[in-house]
């Protein structure tokens, strides 16, 4: 593949477990047939997760009652982990993107996991969520969940959505640190005003850069802020801890662009 880095956050390629339902909704991190490509662009040498896919399509597990089936966890050191779960009809109608739910499992006891919902896939009874890799889960429900309890749909994981209504037309760059890339993508799917010209700057690719590219966002992999102008933004937008809006802020300095910090809520 031209980004090896990303098979490294599947441990089910090459196993019998591949395709898996990634695959399915069109989420596979590592083939560009599955995630909507029309050539194929990797140099993989080994297991071909397309060629298998059309031969061993699998289906997807149902779930039962309020228990979700987990499907798979990729794991985004240090960030945090996007999970898949399996998830009763009038659970997967009913959230909504970036809000709040909380993971706890079936037994009493154990305190429920905070996470954010990312996506839901209704025609095959399938949700996704991130959880924050600042989260202490060790032997916790992310691990093992199986009962997800949803909170109130008004509360938004993410602070300050409202204030992107009053942005049209602009040259915006989109700053997401940390647990933030997790998010970012759903962030502009489902809330994001109309702009002129958009770039998202990350500090790691996998998988969000693929991701933007089917929004036709443009993506900047970089390990800091870059030094702005305003020959060359009109407005810049951060996600994520507090400590990232300061990092940005410091760098926008005497520039006079206007700066909307979006906070993740619940971040320890």
């Amino acid at each position: 593949m031209k980004n090896t880095a990303l098979s490294t956050h599947c441990c089910a390629l090459g196993s019998d477990l591949c395709p898996c339902v990634l695959s399915t909704l069109d989420e596979c991190l590592v083939c560009s047939h599955l995630q909507g490509g029309s050539l194929c662009d990797c140099s993989w040498g080994k297991y071909c997760v397309y060629i298998n896919y059309i031969h061993d399509r699998k289906s997807v597990p149902g779930a039962e009652g309020l228990l979700l089936v987990p499907l798979r966890v990729i794991r985004m050191a240090p960030y945090g982990s996007h999970i898949f779960f399996s998830a009763p009809k009038s659970l997967v109608d009913s959230v909504k993107p970036l809000h709040y739910l909380y993971l706890k499992r079936e037994r009493k006891g154990g305190k429920p996991v905070p996470a954010v919902i990312l996506e839901t896939y209704p025609a095959h009874g399938v949700i996704s969520v991130a959880v924050n890799g600042r989260v202490k889960t060790i032997d916790g429900p992310v691990a093992n969940p199986s009962t997800l309890y949803p909170l109130p749909a008004e509360e938004k994981a993410v602070g300050g959505l409202d204030r992107l209504a009053g942005i049209s037309g602009e040259r915006m760059l989109l700053a997401a640190g940390d647990f933030g890339q997790l998010l970012v993508y759903t962030l502009i799917k489902n809330y994001f005003p109309p702009v002129n010209h958009l770039t998202v700057l990350v500090k790691d690719s996998y998988p969000i850069a693929q991701k933007l590219k089917k929004l036709g966002v443009r993506c900047l992999v970089e390990d800091g802020i870059p030094a702005l102008d305003k020959s060359q933004v009109d407005i810049v937008v951060s996600l994520g801890r507090d400590s990232y809006h300061r990092r940005v802020t410091e760098t926008i300095g005497l520039s006079g662009i206007p700066h909307l910090a979006l906070s993740i809520n619940w971040l320890p």
